[in-house]
């Protein structure tokens, strides 16, 4: 069982993922694994297993982490929405033009959302404040997809892990039980 948990434990920490999230071992990692493995073709499968549940354990944290980012992500764009929906009333209720707060104008322009810069100003009426909401709302929809995929894929990755972790622990026992036979018949 230490050699199971070792084989975790070196699986995790030697796999690399590339951009489109393959994982893949490092040299170092193999080797070590192939090391562990020894004659018993039993072994040796539940070792393959554990690693990769391993792998699929870091493919886990990083399809979290994109959850995350785009969680982070949507929760922005929805609160300058909302800002800016406060704004437009406020524009339409004192018939004149409001100005953008200076969080808005940085978070519009570090994501590439367009919004009116007629005048010179960062200052609004309600036609303009309309426009820059239907971008909001674009960025908030594509948000929300990115947010389903990013889950869709730490769910998948999750039953990968917890199916390989499966096949390991089915191949131990399986092995306890060939051994047990062998034991009772000798």
């Amino acid at each position: 069982m230490a050699d199971l948990l070792s084989a975790l434990s070196i699986a995790r920490s030697g796999t690399k993922l590339d951009s489109a999230g393959t994982a893949s071992l490092t040299t170092g990692a193999t080797a070590k694994l192939k090391a562990m493995m020894g004659d018993n073709p039993m072994v040796s499968f539940a070792i393959l297993c554990v690693a990769a549940a391993g792998q699929g354990q870091a493919k886990m944290e990083k399809a979290y982490e994109a959850y995350e980012d785009t969680t982070d992500y949507y929760k922005e764009v929805n609160k300058y929405s909302q800002e800016a929906a406060e704004k437009q009333r406020d524009a339409a209720d004192q018939d004149k033009a409001t100005y953008m707060s200076s969080g808005m104008v940085a978070f519009c322009d570090k994501n590439n959302i367009g919004y009116s810069t007629k005048g010179n100003d960062k200052k609004h009426n309600e036609d303009e404040w309309q426009n820059l909401r239907d971008g909001l709302d674009y960025e908030k929809n594509i948000a929300s997809t990115d947010m389903k995929m990013a889950g869709a894929k730490f769910d998948q990755a999750a039953k990968d892990c917890d199916s390989a972790q499966q096949m390991a622990v089915d191949c131990v026992k399986k092995n306890t039980d060939v051994f047990g036979t062998l034991a009772k018949t000798l």
